[in-house]
């Protein structure tokens, strides 16, 4: 059987063991570190003799985030004084000093 060595932050190293249909389990710690569900696609790269395993970024609920946040600052006192952000942006940048 192979032993597949699985590298995470260059700084720790987990053993892992192809079963008999060639799956492997993911250390605790690594579930935990990149917050992985059942179901969470990843991606896996191989270069020469390394494979990566990586977390996809699922698009679909980074916009779902963004679209509940749109909106959230209409109501802030500098968007009501300058009207929209970039005006309240320049503004602050001239006025680095004042914090």
């Amino acid at each position: 059987m192979k032993i597949l060595y699985l590298v995470f932050n260059v700084h720790e190293v987990f053993i892992v063991q192809l079963d008999e249909n060639f799956q492997v389990k993911i250390p605790k710690q690594i579930i935990k570190l990149l917050k992985l569900k059942a179901g969470d696609k990843l991606i896996l790269e191989v270069h020469d003799n390394v494979v990566l395993l990586k977390k996809t970024f699922d698009i679909n609920k980074w916009r779902e985030k963004v679209s509940q946040l749109v909106g959230a600052w209409k109501d802030h006192p500098l968007i009501k004084e300058f009207g929209t952000a970039a005006k309240a942006i320049k503004w602050l940048r001239g006025h680095e000093n004042i914090c």
